[in-house]
């Protein structure tokens, strides 16, 4: 399928061809959280924060708890110096997953220490 060869692509750090048959996935399929998921991240490996930004809203629109869709974004927001958009999205990740050690460090890292605090 599209979708599982752009996966190959990605992994193969082939992002124009990753892009492509990310495209095509989600013309057949654009309920599919993960292809926006993962078309972000071709996106954001490519320097194209805007548009992974796009692509990760759109997982998170289909998918409220995609947690690594929230992460990601974060990192873009980041990455386009947008630092309150991305803290709202690492504490949400971090709030769909507080068990997990990547999000409470990422809070600290950034002097957000008062919310992972129980």
């Amino acid at each position: 399928t599209h979708y599982n060869r752009g996966v190959l692509y990605l992994l193969l750090a082939h992002n124009d061809q990753a892009l492509a048959d990310f495209d095509a996935a989600a013309q057949l399929s654009p309920d599919v959280a993960q292809t926006y998921y993962n078309r972000g991240i071709a996106y954001a490996r490519a320097g194209d924060m805007v548009q992974a930004v796009l692509d990760f809203t759109e997982a998170i629109a289909i998918n409220p708890a995609y947690v690594e869709a929230f992460n990601n974004r974060g990192f873009a927001f980041e990455v386009m110096g947008e630092r309150e958009r991305a803290e709202a999205d690492f504490i949400t990740a971090w709030r769909l997953q507080p068990d997990n050690p990547r999000f409470r460090r990422k809070l600290l890292d950034l002097g957000l220490g008062n919310v992972v605090q129980p």
